[in-house]
């Protein structure tokens, strides 16, 4: 049976109410009582704003196609600024391009690290430290692997996401 293309109707959204209600006050007030705790608002969440509210929305005459590849000439990291419905559509791509092209038939399996509470503070003012945790995280796995299968030049492939919540 063929798909019914349905528009999106973001405006109907819950969440798109929420944000367009509370945002300007959440800004105004995060200063005041969020920043000492949560560190300051990073520059590109008004982008992430800002982009959410029109993906989609006919009514600004941005298609999400535009959105999504205006944020990523805009910024360095795209997927911080894209919307969800479009970040959702890239993740889809990336899990298929990974599952067809990318990942062979060997053995593989999954690892998951976590931060420890007492650090998360830092991880969480300081994003671009991240790349430096995986980097460490995998730099650990190569060499126990390495010393475990006793393959002095093994090597190892990964893919990373990141879940900030």
């Amino acid at each position: 049976m063929p798909t019914i293309y349905h528009p999106r109707r973001p405006r109907a959204s819950p969440l798109w109410q929420i944000v367009t209600a509370a945002w300007e006050a959440f800004v105004a007030g995060y200063e005041k009582c969020r920043r000492a705790a949560m560190g300051p608002l990073r520059p590109n969440g008004f982008a992430v704003v800002r982009n959410f509210l029109r993906c989609s929305d006919r009514a600004c005459g941005v298609p999400p196609q535009a959105v999504d590849g205006a944020s990523r000439a805009a910024n360095s990291n795209a997927a911080a600024t894209t919307p969800p419905a479009c970040h959702q559509r890239r993740v889809r791509q990336a899990a298929a391009c990974i599952s067809t092209s990318v990942r062979h038939e060997v053995p593989h399996r999954q690892f998951v690290f976590t931060i420890p509470k007492i650090l998360r503070g830092i991880f969480r003012k300081r994003r671009d430290l991240l790349h430096l945790l995986f980097n460490t995280a995998t730099d650990t796995l190569l060499e126990s692997f390495r010393a475990r299968l006793n393959l002095p030049d093994g090597r190892l492939a990964a893919v990373a996401a990141g879940h900030p919540f």
